[in-house]
């Protein structure tokens, strides 16, 4: 009989652990190539439909988890510069977004990254806080050098 209750408790309960937890749908993660500047990228976090989404503001460098790859799958090799923010620590301020709200942040991919002509792969991932509940927003583009 104890078996039997233990397991009908976790059943119950189970799906208002799930509930507790936001989904990534409460916010968007867009990446806009700058039209002058190759390589340069807009990156836009919005909050479409959550109480405040608490992001944290520093600088893009660092704060966003970025990969390049090449049109065959390779990994793209750091700057000495990019390899350094790696092991960067962060600093800045928090900053909610209310819904609705967006942050734009600008990405130089130059100075991270060595980029030859060609096009390439780039998948960018950020973490936002909904409460005390942490999301990692994924977008991800495709860029052309000249």
């Amino acid at each position: 009989m104890g078996r039997y209750l233990f397991v009908g408790v976790m059943l119950v309960s189970s799906p208002i652990l799930f509930a507790q937890t936001p989904s990534k749908a409460c916010c968007e993660m867009k990446i806009r190539a700058d039209a002058e500047t190759a390589g340069l990228l807009k990156v836009t976090i919005a909050n479409v439909n959550q109480p405040p989404v608490t992001i944290y503001e520093g600088s893009a460098d660092v704060d966003f988890a970025v990969r390049v790859t090449s049109e065959s799958g390779e990994e793209v090799n750091r700057t000495e510069y990019g390899r350094r923010v790696l092991t960067m620590e962060h600093s800045g301020h928090m900053k909610d977004l209310r819904t609705g709200e967006s942050i734009t942040r600008e990405l130089d991919l130059r100075a991270l990254f060595e980029l030859k002509s060609g096009t390439y792969n780039v998948a960018i991932g950020r973490e936002v806080a909904v409460g005390t509940a942490r999301i990692t927003l994924d977008a991800t583009a495709t860029i052309k050098m000249p």
